[in-house]
């Protein structure tokens, strides 16, 4: 109670009769500094220009890294109040804006300090471990993960500067249905940029899993020192909205075969077939399907099946895309809008 009715005591005394101490600055400027320096310090000075003592009642910073702490609990006037503040960048390279607040009997003091913190090996291999050029960056393979058609997903990649000079960022080669924004236009000495990425399944034309690409070229003064960055996506149909009479009218996707073997490709045995019967009342349509094999090469003859009809599924193989020790063992995903069976897998094994 007593502190409660100090604070409001320094309001009305701070408008009415100004501030006593007066400080030799506000803000402290560190500059750019290697991280593994370790903790760095400065001191502010002020001085009680005030008839009365001013009491400090304590000092806070808006994190934990800074710490500030003062040389007396009492100003008198004319004396000289120094506070000292230090600074942990261990683990925080790039920029920093910290405040300090000091909090007296008369009004709140609040002073600043700002730097940039140049990150150390250590910190560059955890934190951003892919080196472009003289850039580096957090990661290659963008996972924007799951969700269902027409739903958006985000994804994130930072870009680290250990440069004395501006470098400026662009990417290229993205695909239709993806957007990338930087965070900054140009990426200052010491400090991280972040390529935001957002990916519009309905402007997606594939379903289930859908890998991408786009180039990233962190400087653009070296478009040469690039590299490409991977992206994955799961599209799912959105089934929730169905009713349960839908439900009861909802295609059904059957396959004759959910395993294809190939024992002897030496005889140019090399294709099968699969049949794709639809056993429920309303129309199956063949969303996508798909072998991420390249030894594996699929086709289908339609994808609108009505009742009671069926697809044939052919699938062939090259046996000089097989790998070295001549085994194939792939997987072929069929997805469809059955309900209950959006996605179904045929198991492809095949001896060279």
């Amino acid at each position: 109670m007593r502190h409660f009715l100090l604070l409001i005591f320094a309001s009305i005394s701070s408008l009415l009769f100004g501030q006593a101490l007066k400080w030799d600055k506000s803000q402290h400027q560190f500059g750019a500094f290697r991280e593994d320096v370790g903790q760095v310090s400065c001191i502010f000075t002020a001085v009680n220009t005030g008839q009365k003592p001013v009491v400090i009642l304590s000092s806070q910073a808006n994190c934990g890294c800074t710490r500030p702490r003062y040389d007396k609990n009492t100003v008198e006037p004319g004396d000289t109040l120094k506070l000292y503040v230090s600074f942990d960048p261990a683990g925080r390279p790039g920029r920093f804006a910290k405040s300090i607040r000091l909090t007296t009997d008369e009004t709140n003091y609040r002073l600043n300090i700002r730097g940039t913190v140049i990150a150390s090996e250590g910190t560059l291999a955890s934190r951003y471990p892919i080196a472009v050029g003289s850039a580096r960056i957090s990661n290659s393979v963008v996972p924007f993960g799951e969700t269902t058609k027409g739903h958006i997903l985000a994804a994130a990649v930072n870009i680290y500067n250990p440069t004395n000079d501006t470098i400026y960022p662009a990417i290229s080669g993205k695909p239709d249905y993806i957007n990338g924004i930087f965070s900054q236009p140009s990426i200052a000495p010491g400090t991280q940029n972040t390529l935001s990425l957002t990916a519009y399944t309905d402007l997606c034309p594939l379903w289930g899993t859908v890998t991408d690409s786009l180039t990233l070229i962190p400087d653009m003064t070296h478009p040469d020192k690039a590299i490409t960055l991977s992206t994955v996506s799961i599209i799912k149909e959105d089934f929730s909205t169905l009713s349960e009479s839908q439900r009861k009218k909802a295609p059904v996707a059957m396959l004759s075969l959910t395993h294809v073997d190939f024992p002897d490709l030496s005889h140019n045995n090399t294709a099968a077939s699969v049949t794709l019967t639809n056993t429920g009342e309303n129309t199956l349509i063949v969303r996508r399907i798909f072998c991420p094999d390249k030894a594996v090469a699929v086709s289908i003859d339609k994808t609108n099946i009505k009742h009671q009809q069926h697809a044939i599924i052919t699938i062939k193989i090259d046996p000089t895309k097989i790998a070295a020790d001549g085994i194939l063992d792939a997987r072929l995903t069929v997805i469809t809008n059955d309900p209950d069976h959006p996605t179904q897998i045929i198991k492809i094994t095949a001896l060279r």
